[in-house]
């Protein structure tokens, strides 16, 4: 295969309330009481968003996880969910496993951050080629956080993706290899970083996979394409 194709169906925390009669009619019981579970609202909303996305674009309701909560390989295609203040989104590909992580730069900035990674890695998260689209305009704290976030979501993505999570993100060390290769734990992937807006807030995006040559695609998810 000479590109992995991969698509990030994403959904907004205001299409799922907008939807919530029809998602929670669509999903199955276990999953909305799951969702049902967490008292915040917004907690509430984004798990029913995730369940619509697992049973719209991946097998029906067998959702096998390991102990770390990663997806286990017994069927394709293979996917990943992550979901970060109102956005929630799933990566999708038939050929590899994959990992992905979001997170929000318009939320109030944790200091916590700033520790959570070796005194190593500072040189590379200082260092990382970051596109953002012109039309984004950035605030000076939003740009000053960008590096961190965007080291932190490469670092969670190629966690999911080789299936162990995080135990101490202080002590497990990120190296880049070049040409978007990474190394994590002693194994490697590729990663792929984006900035995107949603809703008038600002998001990262790190897609982690075992292909170099890979095409990723963004797509709004249509809940009333799906259900209808």
């Amino acid at each position: 295969m000479d590109k992995l194709n991969i698509k990030i169906y994403t959904l907004s925390i205001e299409t799922i309330e907008q939807y919530e009669g029809a998602i929670a009619s669509y999903i199955s019981s276990h999953r909305l009481q799951k969702a049902n579970n967490y008292v915040s609202k917004d907690a509430r909303l984004l798990s029913l968003g995730s369940a619509f996305l697992l049973k719209a674009f991946t097998y029906p309701e067998e959702e096998y996880f390991n102990e770390y909560n990663k997806p286990l390989k017994k069927h394709k295609p293979y996917f990943n969910i992550s979901h970060s203040k109102n956005l929630v989104a799933i990566a999708i590909t038939n050929e590899s496993d994959i990992g992905l992580d979001i997170e929000s730069i318009n939320k109030a900035f944790d200091e916590y951050i700033y520790s959570c990674f070796e005194k190593t890695e500072e040189n590379d998260i200082k260092s990382q080629d970051i596109d953002i689209p012109q039309e984004y305009k950035l605030t000076k704290t939003q740009l000053k956080q960008l590096p961190y976030f965007s080291w932190w979501t490469k670092k969670e993505s190629i966690a999911k993706y080789i299936g162990t999570g995080f135990i101490d993100p202080r002590k497990q060390k990120l190296s880049y290899l070049g040409n978007d290769k990474y190394e994590f734990e002693g194994k490697q992937g590729y990663i792929k970083t984006f900035i995107k807006e949603y809703n008038s807030d600002t998001y990262v995006f790190s897609i982690c996979v075992n292909y170099k040559n890979r095409s990723i695609e963004f797509i709004d998810t249509k809940i009333e394409d799906i259900i209808n």
